[in-house]
Order: C-alpha cells, then sequence, then structure tokens
C-alpha cells in the first residue's frame, strides 16, 4: 500500500492505517482494523482459528481524525519507543502499521503512556466497537428480537462513554427499529431514546 504525502501540507495524507490486537488468551485472539485513504476499510475477527471480516466505510471526519494524530506523532520518521510495559505479555500486544510511499513502520506494545498513541489506538477501537454493535444489532433484529434490548444497552454504554466512533452512523439502523411493530415496544422504545441521545450530542 502507498501513503502519499505532500510537503509543507499540514495534515499526512495516508493510504493505508492498520491496528491489529492479539491475545492468544482470548475467545477472540486477534481483532484488526484496516482503513484506506478512501475510507474504505475492513474489521477482521480471529476465533478459534476462525476469520470473519466486516466491511465498513469511514466517513471523512473519522479519517482527518486519524490523519491529524499521525501527524501530530510524526509516525513514520520518529524514534519514540511506545512500550513501556514488556513484562505485561498477558495484556496482549497492540501493534500499529503505516504506509505511506513505499514507506512503512511498524510498532508494537503491550502497554504506552504515549499521550498520542493512546489517543490513535482508541480511536481504532471506537471504529471497531461501532462496527461490533452494528453487526450484533442487526443479527439480532433478524433472529434474535428478544435479544435487542441488552444489544441496545450495551450500545448506550458505549455512546455514552464515547467508544463509538460516527454515533451518527447509528441513526438510520436504530430509527428502523424503533419504527418496527414486530419488535418489541421495549426494545423500539429503548432504540427511540439512543437516536435522542446521538442527535443531542
Amino acid at each position: 500500500m502507498i501513503l502519499a504525502a505532500a510537503v509543507g501540507l499540514i495534515l499526512t495524507t495516508v493510504d493505508t492505517y492498520i491496528y491489529r490486537f492479539e491475545n492468544p488468551r482470548f475467545e477472540v485472539s486477534c481483532i484488526e482494523v484496516r482503513i484506506k485513504s478512501s475510507g474504505e476499510g475492513a474489521v477482521s475477527y480471529l476465533s478459534k482459528g476462525e476469520e470473519t471480516v466486516e466491511r465498513i466505510v469511514v466517513p471523512q471526519t473519522t479519517l482527518q481524525r486519524l490523519k491529524a494524530i499521525v501527524s501530530e506523532m510524526d509516525f513514520l520518521d520518529n524514534a519514540v519507543e511506545y512500550d513501556v510495559g514488556k513484562h505485561l505479555e498477558h495484556m496482549g500486544v497492540t501493534i500499529i502499521r503505516i504506509e505511506s510511499l513505499g514507506r512503512s513502520r511498524e510498532v508494537r506494545f503491550h502497554y504506552t503512556s504515549d499521550k498520542a498513541m493512546t489517543r490513535l489506538v482508541e480511536l481504532f477501537r471506537s471504529i471497531e466497537t461501532q462496527c461490533r454493535r452494528m453487526k450484533e444489532l442487526s443479527f439480532a433484529r433478524q433472529y434474535a428480537q428478544l435479544d435487542l434490548p441488552r444489544c441496545l444497552k450495551l450500545l448506550e454504554n458505549d455512546l455514552r462513554a464515547r467508544k463509538i466512533a460516527e454515533p451518527q452512523q447509528l441513526v438510520p439502523l436504530l430509527e428502523e427499529i424503533s419504527l418496527d411493530d414486530s419488535i418489541p415496544l421495549i426494545a423500539r422504545n429503548a432504540a427511540t431514546k439512543l437516536v435522542a441521545l446521538i442527535r443531542g450530542n
């Protein structure tokens, strides 16, 4: 992949952003988020040797946040050692990779105290969390409607903790749930509440 960087620009135009978290102790042993500068990307999960992939489209607002953090860090050219948790292997390993104009840099760490790197990781995780919650809601709506209240409560917790990258992207699905007469009233009311929460923010 190529990362196109224009000299003199404040923000770096990046072709590929990659985040991966690995921990063989977990049932889902690997999560990867891969995003191109077009906004097209994928979230993949490895569980018990089987991989599932969810295609995503990341809006420009999120891409600009990614670019700004990468630019702030001067990621490709700095020599920062991000891992301050060398004896914390049980926490798993986080991998960040950026590819640019034939150049690339990959860092691995168990834990970091670097504030910019922490923000970058949190943003990647919020993209993954949003993808996972939308998948859970869509599945429950179609196959397990009695599970919708639980899924909506989990989503509410993530929204209030600001762990969803682009809450507005959830509104169409939540509105569909709130207006679907085949869905239990408690779930429809919960979906309506979340739409109001998102729009209120």
